[in-house]
């Protein structure tokens, strides 16, 4: 709760969120400050990764330099730039066969710490110095290999998933809507006869767990289309999203494994560390 956090309610208005410069100094520079006694003081964990862009860096590093959030996830894309549009004249949208605008790059947007979030690149394009925000606690996604892609896919094309829920998604209907919420904690066994109806056609030799993810994936979206609207998450699957879960609830002095839906993977990042 706010009452037992360690964070101050207070924002630090000795520091810019956010400035924008200009290295040429030929336009007029910025800060955007903090206004007092506006936020309450809860724990906050913010999730990013190498597509978190622009906006999203600007407050996801604003957060980490105030030290009022964890960042967690993967070093972000690294785009700080401030530009403005210039319309081209007229020769230059007759030689080009239309209106043409110019995009150019006037000043550069900086954290409270006075870090760029801009990557900088030579004159050819290479990133010649990282941008973006790199998190305080790095937890990438699971990479899976293309080989169990193709496995998978191989079942789709046969369209065994949409088989199987054709055969057992009525008659299932609200124990599949709770595994669609709530998540299967990795047991096949919550599916009806899935080992009977999925290893005789496995003929791609997928592996279980990626077939059980898939139809999970695949009675998601039919509960989805039910709903009329997406889930907001899925921190059953979802790494990034069970490392911020913990954190935040490190921060609250709670135990992960003493509530039953994040008990699964309480403990599955202290044993990453460990390895």
């Amino acid at each position: 709760s706010p009452e037992t956090s360690t964070y101050s309610a207070e924002a630090n208005t000795d520091l810019p969120i956010v400035s924008q410069r200009a290295p040429s100094g030929r336009f007029e520079s910025s800060e955007k400050y903090a206004k007092k006694k506006v936020r309450g003081n809860w724990p906050l964990v913010v999730l990013v990764n190498d597509s978190s862009a622009s906006a999203s860096e600007i407050v996801s590093g604003a957060l980490q330099d105030f030290k009022r959030a964890s960042i967690i996830g993967e070093r972000t894309f690294g785009k700080g730039s401030v530009q403005r549009l210039l319309n081209m004249p007229s020769e230059i949208n007759e030689a080009l066969g239309g209106e043409t605008t110019l995009r150019l790059t006037v000043q550069y947007y900086y954290l409270p710490s006075g870090r760029s979030i801009h990557a900088k690149r030579d004159t050819d394009g290479k990133v010649i110095e990282k941008g973006g925000v790199v998190p305080d606690i790095e937890i990438k996604p699971e990479e899976i290999a293309l080989w169990r892609l193709e496995a998978i896919n191989k079942l789709v094309e046969e369209d065994i998933f949409t088989q199987y829920l054709d055969k057992y998604f009525d008659a299932n209907h609200d124990a599949f809507a709770l595994l669609a919420r709530d998540g299967d904690s990795g047991q096949t066994s919550l599916y009806p006869d899935f080992e009977e109806f999925f290893v005789p056609r496995n003929i791609s030799n997928a592996p279980i767990d990626d077939i059980r993810f898939h139809l999970r994936s695949k009675i998601r979206r039919r509960i989805e289309d039910e709903r009329g609207r997406q889930f907001a998450c899925d921190f059953n699957e979802d790494r990034q999203l069970q490392g911020a879960i913990v954190e935040l609830l490190k921060k609250l002095d709670a135990q992960p494994d003493a509530i039953p839906e994040y008990k699964v993977f309480a403990h599955k990042f202290e044993k990453e560390k460990q390895l």
